[in-house]
Order: C-alpha cells, then sequence, then structure tokens
C-alpha cells in the first residue's frame, strides 16, 4: 500500500475542497459574468479538471480529478483509484456496517459502481462539506491505519 499516493491524494482533496469550495450536484460550479454560480455540464466538466482552471467549487470526485490532472501533486492513477475504494469503505463505515481492510484493490467495474456511490453520496440532499471532509478524514485514517499494522520489510 502507498501511503503517500493515496493519503496524499485524499489530503490534497480535502485541502482544495475547504480552500476552493464544494459543490453537489455536479462535479463542479463556476462563477458567471453577473456573480451568481451554476453548476456546470458533464462536457464543460472534462475541461475545468485541470489545476489552472477557475472553479468555485467541486463535489467530492470533481476534487480528486483535479488533484489527479494538477503535475504539481503528481499522484497516480492507481492513487486515485484507490482513494475512491478507500472512501468507498469510508462510507460503509461511518454508515455501521462492516468495512473490508485499506488497501484492498477492486475490479474496474466495481472501482465505477464505488465512484458512482461516491457520487451520490455526495449529492444526497442536505449532504454539507463537513460531513464530506469528515469521509476524507476517515480514509486517510483508515490508511494511515493499516500502514501501522503492515509487516516490516
Amino acid at each position: 500500500m502507498t501511503l503517500g499516493g493515496r493519503s496524499g491524494s485524499l489530503v490534497r482533496s480535502g485541502g482544495s475542497l475547504a480552500r476552493d469550495g464544494w459543490t453537489s450536484g455536479a462535479w463542479f460550479s463556476v462563477d458567471t459574468p453577473d456573480g451568481a454560480v451554476r453548476q456546470v455540464s458533464t462536457a464543460e466538466a472534462i475541461s475545468l479538471s485541470g489545476p489552472g482552471a477557475q472553479v468555485r467549487g467541486a463535489c467530492l470526485v470533481g476534487a480528486m480529478l483535479r488533484v489527479v490532472d494538477d503535475p504539481d501533486t503528481a499522484p497516480s492513477v492507481a492513487d486515485a483509484w484507490g482513494c475512491v475504494d478507500e472512501l468507498y469503505e469510508a462510507i460503509h463505515e461511518r454508515m455501521g456496517h462492516q468495512s473490508l481492510p485499506a488497501g484492498r484493490s477492486y475490479a474496474h467495474d466495481q472501482r465505477r459502481a464505488h465512484l458512482q456511490v461516491l457520487t451520490a453520496w455526495n449529492d444526497a440532499e442536505g449532504r454539507r462539506l463537513d460531513e464530506v471532509l469528515d469521509l476524507i478524514d476517515c480514509a486517510v485514517s483508515r490508511i494511515m491505519l493499516a500502514a501501522c499494522l503492515e509487516p516490516a520489510r
């Protein structure tokens, strides 16, 4: 398990949400010329995933996309999918369900399903930024605990 990659990507995603803003219902929201905020379509979202794009807020998944597309953070795609897995398991923990150990790898189809769960969770009615940041903290804690329990090499 790569502690720096997965946990670092999650921490950067959380920092991005706290600094740049969070949104629900779309990957990103942007300022309009009249000063309002609007959510962007999926087609527009692809061009906003890069680090230089001006966004008003990002959802949990959108924030991870921005970290992966940022050449200064240099996480790998594998780290991003690992973040999806850990956040998915953290949701299960928060719901009081049994979760699988940190560091587990899933098949691509399962990971895509996890991504849909994360999106739905982020967009749930009444969801708040502090809950999203708490979920990120839970996922980081899972990774750190698993790293502490790994046998020394």
